[in-house]
């Protein structure tokens, strides 16, 4: 069951292709890897850090992190989605498989407008990784 629902995962990234002979090869590399990774063999997420306090800043200034990780396991990393816990908060992630060994990026953008007092957003990624949800953090406070 877990086998299939990261190769519906899989599948739903990649099915807008434009059709070359590269796109789909690295969307069948994508789809065996997530369908494939067998018990132990799985990607993991090692971020460098998973909360960033960004202290305190004024209200409509927009703060910026970027959430480095590195694919510590065994086989490429799939990030099927990032999420933030509030509109206010944009992450961008890459979209491309993140090979054992190599480091990635989330990048997590909060406008501060109207979000004053204490804040704590958490930006939520569904991966084919070990765990396969993994949540980063991101506090300060807007005066």
């Amino acid at each position: 069951m877990k086998h299939a629902i990261l190769f519906l995962m899989a599948l739903a990234l990649f099915s807008c292709n434009n059709g070359s002979q590269e796109t789909n090869d690295l969307a069948n590399e994508k789809i065996d890897t997530a369908v494939s990774s067998p018990n132990g063999e799985s990607p993991i997420f090692t971020f460098e850090q998973d909360t960033y306090e960004f202290g305190a800043v004024k209200e409509g200034t927009k703060v910026e992190h970027d959430f480095v990780f590195n694919n510590s396991g065994k086989t490429p990393l799939i990030i099927a989605n990032v999420s933030a816990s509030c509109g206010c908060t944009t992450p961008e992630y890459p979209k491309t498989p993140i090979k054992p060994g190599e480091s990635g990026v989330i990048k997590v953008v909060f406008n501060s407008q109207n979000q004053v007092g204490i804040q704590h957003k958490i930006i939520t990624i569904q991966s084919n990784a070990q765990p396969s949800t993994t949540i980063l953090h991101l506090k300060g406070k807007v005066n």
